[in-house]
């Protein structure tokens, strides 16, 4: 295979839909005159730096001569991320609008990358649902293009603010999240587990058969009869999670579900107690600390079809815990072969080592 051939491969796996496109510099390849067919690559990189430089103007016309409207999306796209990771949000939002088919996805990622700064509250504020809500008033209308994805980006804002709230915070005081109107309490978890189960002791962290569910640990916290725990405060740079396998979508298999950092998704469920063990689940898992396999079969008996999804997910993630796990997951019942469907397409990304485009900051810090 050429040098050029494999660097379309490459890039055309990371556009928009794919994993992270290439943010550093390629000077071997991009020092002086690169080949044809690195050029458009070249180009992208060239804009995301001018950029950075603060030479918006410059780093667009670099994007719009471009001849390929793939390409032209790509170069946009980089200009936005550059943009949220230097503090630009509004540029970057508007940026979007120029990136085609990804336009809602961008915005997903400019929003995501800016997380930390979005509000001004913290996990003790009782105003903090009041302050999101402010800032999604405020969001420009979506541009036309859209990637078709399920998420509205509004949805998306409330994600990232309320994680932005929680996530490093070093504090899992459940007063802001508790706060949030019903409707949108589930945001609020997923931020408030996520914050909860990284300064939760898992237990049995040597043996990853002996890990305890951190859930029940969580739902006490959430309702006060367990102080809630403080830890080291970690900025966003620092904010480590893997990316979560990404099968092929499907609305009756992934739905309904929210968004969550750094790209993933999770399912929700109108119950506050089912919602904080789903959430508490995927927040363990993302911090390194995932539930027993035993531990999670016995929750097969719940009737949420959300939380049956999410343990089909977690127990495909874990092949080396539940031997012959097709043979006993999941029991038989009016959702097996959903409940199948997820837990086959989620082993088969696993296995393929098919993740989603991040939203990780650049940025570099210190981090403990």
């Amino acid at each position: 295979m050429s040098l050029g051939s494999g660097l379309w491969l490459a890039i055309l796996a990371g556009c928009g839909a794919g994993s992270q496109a290439p943010t550093e510099p390629m000077p071997v390849i991009c020092d002086g005159t690169p080949p044809p067919e690195a050029e458009s690559l070249c180009a992208v990189q060239a804009a995301a730096a001018l950029t950075r430089a603060d030479k918006l103007e410059d780093a667009q016309a670099t994007c719009d001569a471009l001849p390929s409207a793939t390409w032209r999306g790509e170069c946009h796209f980089q200009i936005s991320e550059a943009l949220a990771d230097t503090g630009h949000l509004d540029q970057a939002l508007a940026s979007c609008a120029d990136t085609g088919q990804y336009a809602r996805m961008c915005e997903g990622h400019a929003l995501w990358m800016m997380s930390e700064t979005l509000v001004d509250a913290t996990p003790s504020s009782a105003d903090a649902d009041a302050q999101i809500e402010a800032l999604v008033a405020k969001l420009p209308p979506p541009p036309e293009a859209a990637s078709g994805s399920a998420w509205d980006v509004s949805d998306i804002a409330r994600s990232a603010a309320w994680h932005g709230i929680y996530a490093g915070s070093g504090s899992a005081d459940p007063t802001a999240a508790r706060g949030a109107s019903a409707e949108r309490r589930k945001y609020a978890i997923s931020a408030f587990a996520w914050e909860a189960t990284r300064l939760l002791d898992a237990g049995g962290l040597d043996a990853p058969e002996a890990r305890a569910l951190l859930a029940p640990q969580v739902i006490a916290i959430w309702e006060g009869t367990t102080p809630a725990p403080h830890g080291s405060i970690q900025a966003q740079p620092c904010w480590d999670a893997p990316m979560m396998p990404r099968p092929d979508m499907d609305a009756e298999i992934w739905l309904p579900s929210i968004r969550t950092y750094p790209g993933n998704t999770r399912f929700y469920d109108e119950d506050l107690h089912t919602d904080l063990t789903i959430a508490a689940i995927e927040g363990a898992w993302a911090h390194g600390k995932p539930a027993a396999a035993k531990a999670l079969l016995e929750l097969q008996d719940s009737p949420s079809v959300a939380l049956q999804k999410t343990l089909a997910r977690q127990l495909a993630l874990m092949p080396d815990q539940v031997a012959a796990v097709e043979d006993v997951y999941p029991k038989t019942g009016s959702d097996d072969a959903v409940l199948r469907k997820v837990f086959k397409k989620t082993r088969k990304a696993l296995e393929k080592n098919r993740a989603g485009r991040s939203v990780v900051s650049n940025a570099k810090g210190e981090c403990k």
